[in-house]
């Protein structure tokens, strides 16, 4: 695995989710692997741990980043991947291809990376990156926590006296990834995604 590649998490019953990605990583020529999804008591602590086999492997490997999707994901445009690789800024903890919550602050301007902006208090880990430097605190999230939530607002205390410092959190923007509709994996419920995305401009 390099780190340029897109990892999928995938629970095998989900086949409306699977045409959906398979179409979009042969569409766009994607270089992807698919990691198993992980069944647990809780949903969020199987989301966890789904999430953690990849940074932990990335870790392993010495792998500078690491990309990783839900098998919801819905690029924007042809061009998103690379977009969401060419504007990957130096600095980052975790760099977003899209949220479904949070404060995006568009007021921030970096002239070598003006599609890089900071966002605060984000929920919606379905198309990222994480670097490196983050991997240790990324495993030590609470599993029976949804990992967003804990990564975004939660913990930001108990993540900022791990690092000793504030983590770095931004997002491509516009945003290069939204979500299919559909039953979630958290909640049970059928998702309609669109009002979480309309406060945000995404790609076209």
């Amino acid at each position: 695995m390099n780190q340029k590649k897109l990892n999928i998490i995938h629970l095998d019953y989900r086949k409306e989710r699977r045409a959906s990605f398979m179409k979009q990583i042969i569409e766009y020529k994607i270089s992807a692997c698919i990691w198993p999804g992980i069944k647990a008591e809780l949903p969020w602590t199987g989301i966890s741990r789904a999430y953690k086999q990849v940074v932990q492997y990335a870790k392993n490997n010495n792998l500078p980043f690491v990309i990783l999707a839900d098998d919801d994901f819905l690029l924007s445009c042809p061009e998103s991947y690379q977009l969401f690789l060419g504007d990957m800024p130096e600095d980052f903890d975790i760099w977003l291809g899209g949220a479904s919550g949070g404060t995006v602050d568009e007021n921030f301007n970096n002239v070598k990376e003006p599609n890089a902006k900071y966002i605060s208090h984000w929920s919606g880990t379905f198309f990222f990156a994480v670097h490196e430097r983050f991997y240790d605190c990324f495993l030590s999230a609470d599993e029976t926590k949804n990992i967003d939530r804990w990564l975004g607002t939660n913990a930001l205390e108990q993540i900022e006296n791990e690092l000793g410092r504030k983590p770095v959190y931004k997002v491509r923007y516009p945003f290069i990834c939204t979500c299919i509709d559909g039953i979630s994996d958290n909640s049970g419920k059928f998702m309609a995604h669109n009002r979480y995305f309309l406060p945000y401009q995404i790609q076209k």
